[in-house]
């Protein structure tokens, strides 16, 4: 892509950011956003199909950065237990990061939620979590460090769990949900997850 289309891409996506932050998915336009950006239509067209497309390829950008959070933290910890508990007390910082985008998130999912192929695609970073959780535990099994007698499970149990944190955050902010975030995990993998004696003394 040639610098003058990243750089009009950039200012799309900047504006859009602005705007959907400012007044939600439902009442900010595409003429809105062209108008902020200083761009055409047609330059918006050229590269996003619809406002919905925008807006997903924002929920990427969004998605993406929460797995190198997580992946940072668990490049740092001694094990794959180890680095659960260390993103669930680090969720609060997450959340944080968030309060602007679970908002726009769960009006997204309101809006798509009559189109099929468009829910899919709304949907779908949810799952990768899910997907990213369960190479994570089948990563502590190969290696020795868990024995777990059902992987999915858990990675559905994990991500049941850390969204219904995240959708708590939004409606008590007063809460301290790491707190109550690494209670949890630690619940989690002690009633769920079966621990080799090595890794246990640890």
């Amino acid at each position: 892509m040639q610098l003058r289309s990243v750089q009009t891409q950039d200012r799309i996506l900047q504006s859009a950011r602005q705007l959907f932050a400012a007044q939600g998915f439902e009442h900010t336009g595409v003429d809105q956003i062209c108008r902020t950006a200083g761009i055409s239509k047609g330059a918006f067209y050229h590269h996003f199909c619809s406002k919905d497309d925008l807006f997903l390829h924002l929920l990427e950008e969004w998605t993406e950065s929460i797995h190198t959070q997580i992946n940072q933290r668990f490049d740092h910890s001694a094990s794959i237990k180890a680095g659960f508990l260390q993103t669930s007390s680090s969720l609060k910082e997450i959340i944080d990061g968030s309060s602007n985008h679970l908002p726009l998130l769960f009006e997204f999912w309101q809006h798509s939620v009559k189109d099929p192929v468009l829910w899919e695609k709304a949907v779908r970073p949810l799952f990768q979590f899910k997907a990213h959780f369960l190479e994570l535990i089948k990563r502590g099994i190969k290696n020795q460090e868990i024995e777990v007698r059902d992987p999915e499970l858990i990675a559905d149990t994990i991500l049941a769990f850390s969204f219904g944190i995240i959708a708590s955050s939004m409606l008590d902010t007063q809460q301290d949900w790491g707190r109550v975030s690494s209670y949890g995990f630690s619940a989690i993998f002690n009633h769920f997850v079966f621990f080799s004696s090595v890794f246990e003394r640890q």
